[in-house]
């Protein structure tokens, strides 16, 4: 999966959402178990998710991401 986020990244024209949207996925399945046992487990792949946008952007366009 992370590949796959890789290589949009590189593409000339690559999509941001596509990349968190994947990410978020991945993170999800792989929480799958704890999800269905606790009844939680994916608010931190959506607190991540939004962390990760702002990092990839700042990325695509030469920028230092915030850390705040």
């Amino acid at each position: 999966m992370q590949d796959v986020a890789l290589q949009l990244l590189e593409r000339s024209d690559p999509s941001i959402d596509a990349v968190i949207a994947m990410e978020l996925g991945y993170g999800i399945a792989r929480d799958l178990d704890t999800l269905l046992l606790t009844g939680s487990g994916t608010a931190p792949y959506l607190s991540r998710a939004r962390q990760r946008r702002v990092h990839l952007d700042a990325l695509l366009h030469g920028r230092t991401a915030d850390p705040s």
